[in-house]
């Protein structure tokens, strides 16, 4: 189990290479080796999944950011892949993270050091079984559900029902998925590479998107007879 989890890490990690190496670093949206906007806005998680931080406008901006998933039945719990502490060597060194759904751990993997071993933890969650969402929070101040620019995939959680989030999968493997995510404007805010995923059919996404606006109707109205 543990050998098979770790040739599926090394497989991950290498596809992540092949399209930044085809698409060149920083990669654009539309670039070499993606496919067009798919409007993906839920998807199943892997077993094991890879992150790497492609662009984060966080950065630039001196501005506290963070990027993560939810799963779409309790979406106010937002799970941190990457968060304002993340912040990549001048530009050119990529940050990374394992994403280990049997073992509910996100990992900072290019914070850690397999050799050691050592691993340096993100987050902890309990898988639900049900699929999730992306986000990024811009202008972040310790609590992602109260910054001015929350971008989520699932458009029906955005202020205003907005469509913030594109998702360009990746030529010949479905598994992998380039997230961007911006304002109501039409400014980029973040580009994030997810391998490991499958986008979740219209069909069903729409269902359990229904289960995630009562969810979220459910918060709401708790947030506010607690006032």
């Amino acid at each position: 189990m543990v050998k098979r989890k770790k040739f599926r890490l090394i497989s991950l990690f290498s596809v992540l290479l092949s399209f930044l190496f085809l698409a060149g670093f920083p990669v654009k949206a539309g670039a070499v080796g993606f496919g067009p906007d798919d409007g993906s806005q839920l998807f199943n998680l892997g077993d094991v999944a890879v992150s790497v931080e492609i662009q984060d406008m966080g950065e630039v901006a001196d501005v506290a950011s963070e990027f993560g998933f939810f799963y779409i039945t309790d979406p106010f719990n937002l799970i941190t892949v990457f968060d304002f502490m993340d912040v990549s060597a001048g530009g050119a060194t990529p940050q990374s993270a394992l994403i280990d759904k049997s073992s509910g751990l996100v990992i900072d993997w290019d914070e850690s050091n397999p050799a050691i071993p050592y691993f340096e933890i993100q987050s902890l969650f309990i898988d639900l079984g049900v699929p999730i969402g992306f986000y990024f929070a811009f202008d972040h101040d310790g609590d992602p559900l109260t910054d001015p620019f929350l971008s989520r995939t699932v458009s029906a959680l955005n202020i205003g029902g907005l469509d913030l989030a594109q998702t360009y999968p990746a030529i010949g493997d479905p598994s992998t998925y380039l997230l961007e995510f911006g304002t109501a404007t039409g400014g980029m805010l973040a580009m994030e590479l997810v391998s490991g995923i499958t986008p979740v059919p219209e069909p069903a996404a729409l269902s359990m998107i229904a289960l995630g606006l009562l969810a979220f109707g459910l918060h709401r109205r708790r947030c506010s007879g607690n006032m």
